[in-house]
């Protein structure tokens, strides 16, 4: 019996909530992402930590990417999608001119559900 209850207490323990996550192009990898003031740098740092039901919020800037932005086995659900957008009415910028190794594309989404890209500008692709 005590084995069964430390392993409900693991899985309680595991249990990963939805977040808002910022990006903006003077923040740093480091940073928890959760705060304006603390926003991570790429965009990739964002959508490797969101679940069902975040939000990843790409403040102003430009953001030249060198590999496409991974969505692959990324999933929200029918009523939590996970959201990537512009803050507020900031112009956010993915720029594909550094793109290295012959890649076109600034995205690769691949198995992957329920995920919305909202009003992001997309340069040379």
């Amino acid at each position: 019996m005590k084995t069964i209850n430390i392993f409900i207490f693991l899985i309680a323990t595991l249990t990963v909530s939805a977040q808002n996550y910022y990006v903006s192009p003077t923040g740093d990898n480091s940073n928890s992402g959760t705060s304006i003031s603390e926003p991570f740098l790429t965009i990739q740092e964002a959508i490797d930590n969101a679940v069902a039901g975040s939000s990843i919020y790409v403040m102003a800037g430009i953001y030249s990417i060198t590999e496409p932005l991974w969505l692959d086995g990324i999933h929200g659900t029918s009523g939590n999608a996970i959201t990537i957008t512009n803050y507020q009415n900031d112009i956010a910028i993915i720029n594909g001119l550094s793109l290295s190794g012959g890649e076109v594309d600034l995205f690769f989404i691949e198995n992957t559900s329920f995920v919305t890209i909202n009003g992001l500008i997309l340069e040379n692709n």
